[in-house]
């Protein structure tokens, strides 16, 4: 079997319980994130989101509504820092999902967005899209 190259650009989702409290990971660094990594060649942005929301977290999402979520919509484009694309899509939940964490991430939190209790470390680029998230929550 092929193994795909990596691209500079990277994709991840937003799961967002209740609207209000978002999903986040640590990483060995210490850093907070979505579940997010690099769009192979050939692969979509939103393809590659949800690969890569599974592979970290073991939760496995469509892109059309299912009985649990509302689909996964795009929600924000920034830059990464390899000044590739970073898409970012959402998914509102509605139960919360327990995540199952790969050896790439040591911690797991829902995280509520109204009461400013998101973490220090936390991704830049996620941190800029989750401020526009908090305004919508108001």
């Amino acid at each position: 079997m092929q193994s795909l190259v990596d691209t500079t650009d990277t994709a991840g989702i937003c799961i967002l319980h209740l609207g209000r409290n978002v999903l986040l990971i640590k990483d060995k660094t210490g850093k907070w994130g979505i579940p997010k990594g690099h769009v192979k060649e050939g692969e979509g942005m939103l393809q590659a989101a949800i690969r890569e929301t599974e592979e970290e977290t073991d939760i496995i999402l469509q892109p059309k509504a299912g009985s649990f979520h509302s689909g996964v919509k795009r929600a924000y484009l920034g830059k990464n820092n390899e000044n590739g694309e970073f898409q970012i899509f959402r998914c509102n939940i509605e139960h919360q999902l327990v995540p199952v964490l790969s050896r790439e991430h040591t911690q797991w939190k829902y995280f509520c967005l109204v009461n400013d209790c998101l973490p220090e470390n936390l991704d830049k680029v996620v941190e800029k899209y989750l401020k526009q998230v908090k305004k919508e929550c108001k």
